[in-house]
């Protein structure tokens, strides 16, 4: 397991992650997409050279405050889980430059994003808030946003729009 970079068991029936996956140090990627995962091991911190990690469509209620830790992370996607509230912990992840919490039931929009600075696609639709932080605007290499934008406050997504006015604003 040490010298394991990439794990894959998409669509497979895992549960949960077995603790012993915070040995396998070197792990690159995690594509466990599609499975019936509920919980992330705390052990996830543990693994400080992923760079991707793709968690969409299970059953996810609680990211760890220990994958604040995951410093090499480029990619991150927990979509289409039962999440109320992204950690504060996430702020750690400066290198992301894609980030997703898609249908989830995040009540406020994930404030931990604006730390990363090469942040290029944001996916936030099918959530629970309606206001856009101002703070946006500071994510310059922000290239493609989807937002349900129906729901959002319309003065709010015409300031962003007037500070990034590069940015691809996507209806979902």
């Amino acid at each position: 397991l040490s010298k394991l970079e990439i794990l894959d068991f998409a669509g497979t029936s895992v549960r949960e992650f077995p603790e012993s996956i915070g040995k396998c140090t070197i792990l690159k990627n995690i594509t466990a997409n599609a499975c019936q995962i509920n919980s992330i091991t705390p052990q996830i911190g543990n693994l400080t050279e992923l760079r991707d990690i793709n968690l969409g469509y299970n059953k996810i209620k609680v990211i760890p405050k220990e994958m604040g830790n995951l410093r090499e992370l480029i990619r991150l996607y927990i979509g289409s889980n039962q999440l109320s509230e992204i950690p504060d912990e996430l702020r750690n992840l400066t290198k992301l430059e894609v980030c997703g919490f898609p249908l989830n039931k995040l009540k406020e929009f994930p404030k931990t994003v604006f730390s990363a600075k090469n942040l290029r696609t944001l996916s936030l639709y099918d959530n629970d808030f309606t206001n856009i932080p101002k703070e946006l605007s500071e994510l310059k290499n922000l290239e493609i946003l989807y937002l349900d934008v129906p729901k959002m406050n319309k003065l709010e997504l015409e300031a962003i729009k007037a500070s990034l006015p590069a940015l691809d604003i996507r209806n979902k």
